[in-house]
This record gives structure tokens, C-alpha cells and sequence, in this order.
């Protein structure tokens, strides 16, 4: 039977869509009900008004019929207290109900409406109070004259939760807002507003209606909710087995009550061929079909082959069609039972995903085959080890409740808007199914105020807004609401409806958070072509920054889709032949959702590398050349100078640097500005906002020609070669040629981007750049913002990835659920990663293992070093066409990056993942121990991948990759290879001033002397820049023995205490020791190799220790550190984060005028532990740390969050005029809000760092750090060390350093 709040809802659903203005209903059908009246019997009533409400009570039972198994009536009354006239249990006939009527008395007083709707939920709505909570429909209808005078909202809401349709009454001057948060969602059908007590007659036909024909639709929620199941069983299974398995189907038949009405059972069989036995419309009774299992007899064919992927094909095309029997139409839940008693001999994998794209549950029996066999078809979590089909009972009867899902539980900051198609040609039974697909999608939500917001607008002819941003506060409600959202029929103006949308719910006054930086997000339902035109509504409503999703049902238009959705149009459209199909379309629907809003959100390390990497790139010359013509609207003109203006503030622009220079041009180029015109951004931006569209032909090829002597005058003016890049944006065709000039400026060495909007033309496009894969086309002006990290990271990648050295491995699924041509397409995907590496064996290194079932290495990192032999080999690679065992090849693959195999331990080692479905077998341990010996993993998932187990395989969400198919896989080639380049590239220059350029003299090693005479060189006069904070190194080559080794100590402490880093490089004969006292006894800054031939190479180890040594010091400011001691933390990983903790402070110079450190500890409540004025050196302070209690408990960092302020109060050891910083390191998401004031301290200049361990949620990190920048994530304690230095540079770093004096020679 169906729970309280389930049958609830389908009284719902009869109240909205009877509507108001039905016809007059007998109440002979409405036979059963819970109804409480709650009457307002304050002093504010007269005796004659309260016997109109007498009145009101006495004709709306007589049209009820009351009786034991019937109309149950309650009556409570209520002033400043409730009192209890009668219980639902007390009056089982009408004349005693009507007698008790009569007998309640006027009671006076005052109106404290709230404390009478809680004893309403605690006293009627029970069990003991006679309520029947589990069987029939519960109302409660107050009525009410006045204001309460005590709070309202919250005991309301609670009774509405506990499934309690409440209706709202009011009288005169009752408080209409009041009433608004007591009556169920929306108004208009559940709140009644009457000027008089006199007007109660007039209105209560109306209420009656209402709650007569909700009482007749329950009767329909009240049945179980049924299901299709076809049972395809393999002919060859063992007699035994199938004898077994008829006497489970025949008791399972009989114990569900299967039958035409309830539970529908279809058998066939399967081997060479697929018989049919009895389909899913065969048989009426459960008798009848208990009979025909009895009578089922195999046809085995031994010897020959069995071929369940064309069982499935036959299953997929026929066995739930409506013919058949099917009632997918019809909200039934559908389930395919495959018996399988030995491996197929043809691939599955395919068939079956086409069934499970169908909506139908996929269950694999084992009855001889192999677990890895059934793995490949079944749905997750059904596959089970036996043929015993008695097991699936609770899996056939119990619904699966829809809840938050892996993929959406970082996504929990949002503002999402479902537009919902209601026209005609929809009907009632489809319209149902979009509820149901609406109510899995929001199921997967965190609907809260402060978390996801949730609006529906549905359109016809007209739209209407059903719930704004800010309607409802929980989940639960929304759900309850989505149940009966209404449906009227009508025609079909989307244009209009994404119009209304974006003047009427993105909005503030209607709870849009758009001002705060919360993402806007339509998601747009629709089953057919407009009537009215979505192209420029479509535009404005992006141009608003909202991402728009389309979701085409049937008849819907594509080329509406395409138009109405945001770029990547690939990732944003969605399209499904029936409304049967939406319920397989939630998953991947809702998983592109909640990854695009923690992507935009949260995943810091793209933006990271791509700036850094842009600032790499030292020296460019660009060229804009801008479509001016007269098919390009002003807004769309702006749209580009906007890109434009955007592209720039990536780079390092300057005369010597990256320079840019602009040309527009319609019938004619013109040169806006010259690539030498702006030494900074500041004035570039302004050049480019000054530029005025006017408008003219499209002549594309004279332009290009234009072109040649602007770079070729560049060139003359920098006075050597530089990287060349053309950005070319057009929006038509050309009407002159564009192949020739083209090819003559790419032979000048230019590199040409070409984007192509609207109606461009894709041929034209591809001549303009000469390669794809510089080709890039959005559907309107407005896309191009979405694609300037696209082209940025083309040109940054080259730069960041020239000159590093590593170990890169593809671990590539090889499994049969992959198609001829999605495999093609990962390889290419995996080529187009490697052609942006330098190959050489010093250099780059590639390897590349196939998975499936079986593993199979296709070639080791030692194998081949040039890019020709590795693109031949993935070319040949053939694909394994097996299951899916990601954690085995995880073990296997991770030998080859041993020494022994070919690996390179002592360089950057990265191992790339790629895969389609859900590993089964586990990865964590597997995963865990690649990364333990120092491989870094990056997971690419595609179509089913599991988010999951992604993240468990890569260890952080920001090296997990998520696309929806391997179309989409092109788009990540560029973003991929830049992460791998960025966490190897560590970049040193060095100032070269004083090297011999000849070889000296032979002598002895005065080792200790020159360390002695380095020190003034690193002084002002010399070109220093201690004053500017600019980090100072020297670094000693020595090899052999000090001639004078005592005073080593002496003069490289003297180094250090100027604060001059020594690094210790020793070849041949030189001595450890030596080496080590140089460098302060750090291992990490001594380097030895054999010969001086090795120094070549030996950089690039050394590279580590430089970029450490370069890292900005914290040399004053105020640090507070807020661990979390929750329960979710176990004694161990609290000792573990207190060590961390202290690795941080040993990373600050601490003391009374330099850094000052405060410590709080929270669960609970907050706990102070010392203030920023207790402690100044770092001995005291790492001891105190390591001396804090756990305690356990709950997680309330809002609570604590609000208690830290006062860490930085002068009283405490604050100080103005240095950073403040708070660093917070959590575990678990909190049980309070975090936001608000979270925005408190930033307001407060306090710079708030969150640091999160496991499965705490980003976006909640997010709104505690205030910027992605400040956001870090580990999977787990054990690798909290492993983000230290990322969190020091982040608080230590001078966001705006001063540019470096000049450079002069030494005197």
C-alpha cells in the first residue's frame, strides 16, 4: 500500500485538476475521507456569525456519506487555546455528527492559530485519534477571522508533511498572508477568502466540490502501483534449475496477485532463436497464468549457439510495445528478467542499453553464466547469483525512492527554473509521465532557501508562473506540488514562455540569487514546434547568464532545440522519441545538470593552469579580424567585443611581451588598432569598446589579404620571430574567395582560428583555418563568451607543454558497450592529447593498456620515441569487446611505471583513465595505491560512466572529466592536455650574468671563499630585489672536496641569514656532507650526479627544489585556524589534520610583529583553544596544537563561523593593518547555514580559506571561501599534506606584485 503522503498527493492532484469552476458533483462516489474542521472560535466571532459557521459544518455532512468505512469528521475549536470538540473516531453516523454540530458553544478569546494546527497534527491527524493515516485521504480545513497572534508557518508546514491536505478559510479581515503559509500550494485552489460569515453558504458548494472529487481520484492512489515483467529464459539451462525456477515464478505469481490489473508477467525463451511462450497481455487472472508457467517447457539446442543480444533486440522491439501489453504509457514500471545459463555468443551490451534507454530495469539470473557475463547487460545493483526468482519480490513491488544522486551532491547551489511545455498535443496520460520526470529531476536536488532553488513555469497559448524561486522552502513541498501540477491543453508559444521566465521568476523580488553570484539555470520541456519564434527570446535569456537546457520529447523541432539551448549545443540538448523514454533520460539529464554547476562553480585547477600557462606565454603577436558586415546586430557586435575584451586579460600583454592588434571589416578591412598602438589591457579594452559597428558586405578573402603585411610589418617591428596567431569571426558567407589568401598567410607561419556564428559556412571555415580542429562554430553571438578558454587554451597549451618531462599512460576501455565508432573516436581523443606533448626520450614518455575483462598492454612508456610510432600503434590497436574490470586493470597497469618496465620514477608519472560504464569490480584500493607510489590520475567518464567511482579512481573531483557522449570528447583535448602539462611545468628563469666565458684556470676548491664573496652580490647595487620580496637562490656547482671545509657552515649560514636560499649541486668527487652543510642540511636542495654530461638533464629534478624555494613568504599577518572535531572524524584523522596544521604554521615567519596564529576547534559548538595574542614562535604554538582535545559530535560550522569573528578583535591580538586570514579544514557538510555568514567576514577584509576532506560538498566549501581560488579538496586525510604548498602560495601570494626594476650590469 501506498505510504500517507503518497495518497496524499493524489487527493492533490483530483483538487487542482478538477478545478474551481466544475460543475456541481455528487458527493455519493467521495466514500471515504479523514476531515478535520479547525474553527476560530476567538471573540472577534459574534454568536449569529457562529452560527452561520454551524451551518456551513451541518450542510457539508449531509452531502458527505458518513459511516465506519467511510467519511471519518473531526472537529476541533480554538481562541487562545485549542479544545477538542470531537475526535475522527467519536461519530460513525451522520445523526450523531449532526447532533455534536449542534452542541459546540462559542469559547472567546484570543487567536493563536499555530498553536492550534500543531494540536491538530498531535490530537486528530493520529492513529490513536482515530485518523486511518495509512489508508485514506487526510484533510483539515481552518477557518478564521483574524491575525494569530502566534506563529503559523512552521506547525502548518509540519502537518502538511505529514501528508495533510489542508485547506484555508478566511472570514473578513482574516490575515491573507497568514493564510497563504497554512493552505497548501497554490492559493488559488486551496485558500478561500469570503468577506462574510454569510458568504460560507455561497462558497461551500465549491469546497465541497473540491474535496469530493479529490476523495473519488484517491481511490485510484489508494491501488498499488503495479508493474510489467518479462522473464526471457535461456533454453539450455539445467533441468534442475528450471524446475525450481517454475515453482518460484508460480509462487511469486501467486504471491504479488499478478493479473491483467495489477502485476502483468510475460515468458519467452531463448537459444539459437527467441520463442515466444506468453506475452504480457496473454493471460487475465493470476490462475490463468499460473497455469501457463506450469505448462512451460524448454526447447533446448545443444551444440549450437546462444545468442542473448538478439533475445534482447527481440525483447527491446516487442515484449513491452502497448500491443503486447506494455503500459509504459501508463506509469508502469517495467523490468526484463534474463535466466542465463551460459555466456552469449553474440555481443549484448548494446541491446541491452537499448532496453534500458527504454526506461525497462534490466535483471540478470545467473543459471550457469558468468558473473562477468551477466555484468555486461544487467541494470546496476541487479544482477543476482542465482535463478531463485522468489528474490526479486521486493524489487518488483517496492517503488525506488527517488533521492539525491552521487552526481548532484556537489551541485547544491542553484537557481533552477523547469519551463514546461502544456499544450494539447501532450494529453493527460503523457503530461503524467512529465510529472513524474520533473519529480525524479527535483528529486535529485537539495531544494532548500539556501541551497537549490527550484521555479516552474508551464505555457500554452500563455505562461504561467506554477512556483517561483522563492515558493517553497523544502524538497518535500515542491515534490508534493509537482504531483498536481496542472495541466490545461492549448497551443504551444515557447518563445513566450522563455520571455516570462526571464521577466517574471530570474528575477530578485521572486527569490533569484543572480546578484550574488548563484548560477541561473532553465531546463526548457517541450513535445513539439512553436507557434511563435524562440530565437531571440532564447538569446536574451542567456545574454542574462542563464544556461539553458533543451529537452525535445517526439514531435519536438531540433533545430528549436539547438537554437533555444546554450553552447556546447552537444552537452545542452536533449531528445527522446516518446514520453516513455523520459524516465531514462533523468539520469544523464540530471547528471549533465549538477556536473555543469559544480564545473562552473568549483573546479578551480582549468582556470588555474590556463592563467598560469597564459602568463607562460611571453611572447605573441594576435590579430583580431572582426566580422563588421551588415547581418550582424548591434547586441551581437557587442557580444564580440565582450569575447574580445575577455580574451585579453589572460595574457601578459605589453610591447615586449604578448601584442594585439585589431581589424574589422564588411566590404573593406580597416585597422582599428595596431598590434604596437596599447602597452597594457587598459588600454586595449578601451580601444576595443570604442570600435562602432557599421555595417556593409562580407568580403572575408580581402580581408585575409589584408592581412599578410600587418604580420608582416610585426615582425619588422619586434625584430625577430614571435608565435603568429589570426582570430578570424564571421557570421556569413564570403562572398569573395578565402582558400588563397588564407593559405598565403598560413605560409607566413599564422596560425588562424577561425569562428564561425549563425549562418557561417562550414567548408569556408575549415579553408580559412586549414585544420578542424582550429574550427569552431556557435549557433549565436552570445555563445562566444563559452568558447574563450577554448582558443586560450590552444594557443597557452604549446608554450606550457614544450618543455616537460613525464610518463603519460592511457588506460583505454576496451569493452563490447563501446561502439566501432565511439572507439575510433577515443583514439583520436587520446592523438590529439599526445600531438600537443614533445616526444622524445628525454622528454615525454608514452605507454598505452586496453581494459576489459581481460587486460592487454598495447605498448610500454619505453617502447616508442617519436609521435609518428605512437599514433601508428593506436591507430592498429583492435578493440577487446569484453566486460568492464577497471580495478584489475588498475592493478596491472600500475607495474609499468616501475623502473623496471620502462617507468621513470624519478619524473612526473600521470595515468589517464578513460571509460564508458561503471566498473565492476572496486577501484579504490587499486586506485589508492597508484597514486601512493606517485602516479597521478585523471578519470575521463563518458555515457555511464559512474561520477563516483571517477572521483574514487582520480582521488579529486578537479581530475575527473564527465561528458555525455564521445562526440563531446573533442572539446576536452586541449583542456586535458594543458591540466597534464600545468602539473608538471615548473618554469625557472635565470638571469645569467656572471658565467665565464671561458674555462678558468685550474687550482684548488675555495669552496667556502666564494660562498663568502656571493653574498654582496646579491645586494641592490647588483641587481637584488630583497626589498621587493623576490626570492634569492645561489646555487653552488662544485665538483670536489673543500679546500677549507670548516668554514662552510659559517658562510652559507651567513647566506641563509640574509635570507639567500643555497642549493648544493654536486658532480664526481664532491662530498655529501659537504653538499648538505651548504644547503642547511636540507636534502632537498642537494643534487649529485656521476659526470658533468649528466647537468644537462638534471634540471629538470631539480626543478622541485626551485620552485619551492621561489614561493612567497608570509612575512606578517593574522592566521586562524577552525578544525572540525565532528563525529564524521575519528581520533586518528584528527591527529592527522592537527599535524597538517602545524606543517602550515611551520610555512610562516611567527612572531609579535610578524604573523600572529589563533586556533578554535567546533562540533556542536565552537571551542576556543588560543588567541591570535597567545603565542609567538612556532615551538609553543605546534605544541599547543598538537595538545587539542577531540571530542566528537555533530558539524555546526555556521555556528562556528559567526564565533571566529571575534578572533579578530584588537583584544584578541588583531591588528588593522595586516591580511587577516581564516583557514577552515572540514569534513562534513554542516548542519547549519554557512552562507550569510561565511559573507559577515569577507565583508570584514577576512580572507576565509576552506579546505575539505572526503565527501563534504564543494559548493558548500564555496560559500564559506567566497572564490574557487581559495577552495581546496582532498579524498582523504592521509593526502591532506599533498595541497600544503598550494595552500601557502594561495595565502601568501601578492594577487598584484610590482613589476621588477630594470636589470643593470654589475659595475
Amino acid at each position: 500500500m501506498m505510504g500517507r503522503t503518497s495518497l496524499v498527493f493524489s487527493l492533490i492532484v483530483a483538487a487542482l485538476l478538477s478545478g474551481i469552476a466544475a460543475q456541481r458533483t455528487d458527493c455519493e462516489n467521495a466514500t471515504v475521507a479523514d476531515i478535520v474542521f479547525l474553527v476560530d472560535g476567538s471573540s472577534s466571532i459574534s454568536p449569529g456569525n457562529f452560527q452561520e459557521v454551524r451551518s456551513f459544518l451541518r450542510n457539508f455532512i449531509r452531502a458527505l456519506d458518513i459511516g465506519p468505512n467511510k467519511v471519518h469528521i473531526g472537529l476541533a475549536q480554538y481562541s487562545d487555546e485549542p479544545q477538542k470538540e470531537f475526535l475522527l473516531k467519536d461519530h460513525s453516523d451522520k445523526k450523531s455528527l449532526l447532533a455534536a454540530v449542534e452542541r459546540i458553544q462559542l469559547v472567546g478569546g484570543g487567536t493563536e492559530t499555530g498553536k492550534a494546527i500543531d494540536f491538530l497534527q498531535k490530537q486528530y491527524f493520529t492513529k490513536e485519534g482515530g485518523s486511518r493515516v495509512v489508508e485514506v485521504p487526510q484533510i483539515a480545513i481552518v477557518i478564521t477571522d483574524g491575525d494569530s497572534t502566534d506563529e503559523v508557518k512552521e506547525p502548518a508546514q509540519k502537518l502538511r508533511q505529514d501528508g495533510v491536505i489542508v485547506f484555508g478559510i478566511g472570514v473578513g479581515e482574516a490575515n491573507r498572508k497568514q493564510l497563504e503559509s497554512i493552505a497548501n500550494w497554490p492559493p488559488d485552489r486551496f485558500l478561500h477568502s469570503l468577506d462574510s460569515y454569510q458568504a460560507l453558504q455561497e462558497q461551500m458548494q465549491m469546497l465541497l466540490e473540491t474535496v469530493c472529487l479529490s476523495v473519488v481520484a484517491q481511490k485510484e492512489a489508494l491501488a498499488e502501483k503495479f508493474a510489467d515483467i518479462f522473464f526471457l529464459v535461456d533454453s539450455g539451462i539445467d533441468q534442475g534449475q528450471f524446475v525450481s525456477f517454475k515453482n518460484d515464478l508460480v509462487e511469486l505469481i501467486n504471491q504479488i496477485n499478478a493479473g491483467a490489473s495489477t502485476y502483468r508477467v510475460g515468458v519467452a525463451q531463448y537459444g539459437q532463436d527467441t520463442q515466444d511462450e506468453f506475452l504480457l497481455n496473454a493471460h487475465q487472472t493470476r490462475q490463468q497464468l499460473m497455469t501457463a508457467v506450469r505448462g512451460f517447457h524448454l526447447h533446448p539446442q545443444p551444440n549450437q549457439p546462444h545468442y542473448l543480444g538478439r533475445a534482447l533486440q527481440n525483447a527491446n522491439t516487442r515484449f513491452f510495445t502497448s500491443e503486447a501489453g506494455g503500459r509504459a504509457h501508463l506509469g508502469a514500471r517495467q523490468f526484463l528478467v534474463v535466466v542465463s545459463g551460459r555466456d552469449s555468443d553474440d555481443p549484448v551490451s548494446k541491446e541491452a542499453q537499448k532496453i534500458k534507454s527504454a526506461g525497462v530495469t534490466v535483471v540478470g539470473m545467473r543459471a550457469g553464466a558468468s558473473v562477468d557475463a551477466l555484468q555486461r547487460f544487467v541494470t546496476s545493483g541487479y544482477a543476482f547469483d542465482s535463478p531463485r526468482v522468489l528474490i526479486l519480490k521486493d524489487s518488483i513491488v517496492t517503488e525506488k525512492k527517488d533521492d539525491i544522486t552521487e552526481d548532484c551532491k556537489g551541485a547544491n547551489i542553484a537557481d533552477i527554473v523547469f519551463i514546461v511545455d502544456e499544450s494539447a498535443s501532450i494529453g493527460q496520460e503523457n503530461f503524467q509521465l512529465v510529472r513524474t520526470f520533473l519529480h525524479s529531476i527535483v528529486s535529485s536536488l537539495d531544494v532548500r532557501p539556501n541551497k537549490v532553488r527550484v521555479g516552474i513555469v508551464t505555457y500554452n497559448e500563455e505562461s504561467t508562473a506554477q512556483v517561483y524561486l522563492d515558493t517553497f522552502n523544502n524538497r518535500e513541498e515542491i515534490l508534493q506540488f509537482i504531483k498536481i501540477l496542472p495541466y490545461s491543453g492549448g497551443g504551444t508559444n515557447t518563445g513566450a514562455a522563455l520571455t516570462f521566465t526571464l521577466n517574471n521568476t530570474f528575477i530578485e523580488e521572486k527569490g533569484s540569487r543572480k546578484s550574488k553570484g548563484v548560477q541561473q539555470v532553465a531546463v526548457v520541456i517541450t513535445d513539439g514546434k512553436s507557434q511563435d519564434s524562440v530565437h531571440e527570446a532564447a538569446i536574451r535569456l542567456r545574454r542574462a547568464d542563464v544556461t539553458v537546457y533543451s529537452v525535445g520529447i517526439k514531435d519536438a523541432n531540433m533545430e528549436e532545440l539547438r537554437d533555444m539551448a546554450s553552447h556546447p549545443i552537444d552537452r545542452h540538448v536533449f531528445n527522446v522519441n516518446s514520453f516513455t523514454e523520459l524516465k531514462s533520460l533523468k539520469h544523464s539529464l540530471q547528471k549533465v545538470i549538477c556536473e555543469n554547476i559544480i564545473d562552473q562553480a568549483v573546479k578551480v585547477s582549468a582556470r588555474e593552469s590556463l592563467n598560469h600557462s597564459c602568463v607562460k606565454k611571453d611572447e605573441a603577436d594576435i590579430f583580431f579580424l572582426m566580422d563588421d558586415s551588415g547581418s550582424i546586430g548591434n547586441k551581437d557586435f557587442k557580444d564580440m567585443q565582450n569575447f574580445i575584451m575577455t580574451f585579453l586579460c589572460t595574457f601578459n600583454v605589453g610591447p615586449d611581451h604578448v601584442r594585439v592588434g585589431l581589424v574589422k571589416y564588411a566590404d573593406n578591412p580597416t585597422l582599428q588598432f595596431d598590434l604596437g598602438d596599447s602597452s597594457n589591457v587598459d588600454n586595449l579594452k578601451k580601444s576595443v569598446e570604442n570600435i562602432t559597428h557599421k555595417g556593409g558586405g562580407t568580403e572575408t578573402g580581402k580581408a585575409l589579404k589584408f592581412m599578410g603585411p600587418q604580420f608582416s610589418r610585426a615582425m619588422q617591428t619586434r625584430g625577430h620571430e614571435v608565435p603568429e596567431y589570426l582570430i578570424v569571426i564571421t557570421d556569413g558567407e564570403s562572398t569573395d574567395d578565402v582558400k588563397a589568401p588564407a593559405e598565403e598567410l598560413r605560409g607566413q607561419g599564422v596560425i588562424i582560428f577561425a569562428i564561425g556564428v549563425k549562418d557561417s559556412n562550414e567548408a569556408e571555415l575549415l579553408d580559412i583555418a586549414g585544420d578542424p580542429k582550429r574550427t569552431i562554430q556557435v549557433n549565436n553571438f552570445d555563445a562566444l563568451k563559452s568558447i574563450n578558454n577554448d582558443i586560450i587554451t590552444d594557443i597557452c597549451t604549446e608554450d606550457a607543454c614544450r618543455d616537460i618531462q613525464c610518463d603519460l599512460c592511457f588506460l583505454a576501455d576496451g569493452s563490447e558497450s563501446i561502439s566501432k565508432s565511439d572507439f575510433i573516436k577515443m583514439k583520436e581523443f587520446m592523438k590529439a592529447v599526445i600531438g600537443k606533448s614533445t616526444i622524445e626520450q628525454n622528454k615525454v614518455h608514452v605507454g598505452l593498456m586496453q581494459f576489459s575483462t581481460d587486460n592487454r598492454l598495447e605498448f610500454p612508456l619505453s617502447r616508442y620515441y617519436s609521435k609518428d610510432e605512437i599514433l601508428k600503434a593506436i591507430d592498429d590497436m583492435e578493440q577487446l569487446d569484453q566486460g568492464t574490470l577497471t580495478g584489475k586493470a588498475l592493478t596491472e597497469v600500475s607495474q609499468y611505471f616501475d623502473k623496471t618496465n620502462g617507468g621513470r620514477p624519478d619524473v612526473s608519472q600521470r595515468l589517464i583513465v578513460i571509460t564508458d560504464g561503471e566498473a565492476k569490480d572496486e577501484v579504490i584500493g587499486p586506485a589508492e595505491a597508484l597514486r601512493k607510489k606517485g602516479v597521478l590520475v585523471y578519470a575521463i567518464g563518458v555515457v555511464d560512466a559512474n561520477t563516483t567511482q571517477l572521483g574514487e579512481i582520480s582521488g579529486s573531483t578537479e581530475r575527473v572529466y564527465s561528458e555525455k557522449n564521445f562526440d563531446v570528447l573533442k572539446d576536452l583535448e586541449s583542456k586535458v592536455a594543458l591540466d597534464l602539462c600545468w602539473t608538471v611545468l615548473l618554469v625557472i628563469n635565470f638571469f645569467l650574468h656572471s658565467i665565464p666565458k671561458e674555462k678558468p684556470t685550474e687550482g684548488d676548491t675555495y669552496t667556502g671563499e666564494a660562498l663568502q664573496f656571493s653574498l654582496e652580490y646579491f645586494n641592490a647595487a647588483h641587481g637584488g630585489r630583497k626589498e621587493l620580496n623576490v626570492p634569492q637562490i645561489l646555487m653552488v656547482i662544485t665538483d670536489g672536496e673543500a679546500t677549507n671545509p670548516y668554514i662552510l657552515k659559517e658562510h652559507s649560514d651567513a647566506l641563509r641569514a640574509n635570507g639567500i636560499i643555497v642549493i648544493s649541486v654536486g658532480v664526481k668527487e664532491a662530498k655529501i656532507d659537504q653538499l648538505e652543510t651548504m644547503a642547511g642540511g636540507d636534502k632537498s636542495k642537494v643534487f649529485f650526479v656521476d659526470n658533468f654530461e649528466a647537468l644537462e638533464t638534471l634540471y629538470e629534478n631539480m626543478s622541485s627544489a626551485f620552485c619551492k624555494s621561489t614561493k612567497p613568504a608570509c612575512k606578517t599577518g593574522d592566521i586562524v585556524f577552525l578544525l572540525d572535531r565532528s563525529g564524521s572524524i575519528d581520533r586518528d584523522e584528527h591527529n592527522i589534520m592537527k599535524n597538517f596544521t602545524t606543517t602550515l604554521v611551520d610555512s610562516f615567519e611567527v612572531g609579535e610583529k610578524l604573523v600572529h596564529i589563533g586556533l578554535c576547534q567546533f562540533s556542536d559548538k565552537p571551542k576556543d583553544e588560543f588567541y591570535l595574542n597567545k603565542y609567538y614562535n612556532k615551538e609553543d604554538l605546534n605544541t599547543q596544537i598538537l595538545n587539542v582535545d577531540y571530542t566528537g559530535g555533530d558539524t555546526y560550522l555556521g555556528r562556528a563561523l559567526d564565533h571566529v569573528k571575534e578572533y579578530f578583535e584588537e583584544s584578541r591580538g588583531s591588528r588593522d593593518q595586516v591580511p587577516k586570514n581564516l583557514v577552515v579544514i572540514t569534513d562534513g557538510d554542516s548542519h547549519d547555514d554557512v552562507e550569510d555568514v561565511a559573507d559577515i567576514l569577507r565583508d570584514q577584509n577576512i580572507n576565509v580559506f576552506a579546505i575539505g576532506v572526503g565527501d563534504v560538498h564543494d559548493m558548500q566549501l564555496l560559500q564559506i571561501a567566497g572564490t574557487p581560488e581559495r577552495l581546496f579538496t582532498v579524498r582523504n586525510y592521509d593526502v591532506l599534506h599533498s595541497i600544503k604548498q598550494r595552500v601557502v602560495d594561495v595565502m601568501c601570494g601578492d594577487p598584484n606584485p610590482p613589476p621588477p626594476p630594470p636589470l643593470t650590469d654589475s659595475p
